[in-house]
């Protein structure tokens, strides 16, 4: 699987009817997809669901994880810096997520907040 910025949205929405909806949404609100500001949504929604669903928050993670592993600098930029970085910090709350981390996007997240 090669992904490029524009396949992270649609593959994702694809996959997951909860980020199909908040693409739509992003879509109607901006008139186009601004991938990193849709990763940061991806990301709200995450923390959200994170007490409540936390199978739904790990498989996103995962699939992320996957995509970060096998696209370019680009994509991995893109969900380090449009979702983690955007992602509360430890002190905040961040901990809900953290523990549905897969393991690379836990490192990055550890990067960005210091608790290595």
């Amino acid at each position: 699987m090669c992904i490029d910025n524009t396949d992270i949205a649609t593959n994702l929405a694809q996959e997951y009817a909860q980020i199909a909806r908040l693409l739509d949404e992003h879509i109607e609100y901006w008139e186009e997809l601004l991938s990193y500001l849709f990763l940061a949504d991806v990301g709200r929604l995450l923390v959200t669901e994170a007490p409540e669903d936390g199978d739904f928050v790990r498989s996103v993670f995962e699939w992320l994880e996957h995509a970060y592993i096998e696209g370019n600098e680009d994509v991995k930029d893109e969900i380090a810096i449009g979702m983690i970085e955007s992602l509360p910090t430890w002190d905040e709350g961040g901990e809900n997520v953290y523990r549905l981390m897969s393991p690379i996007l836990a490192a990055k997240y550890e990067e960005f907040n210091q608790r290595i």
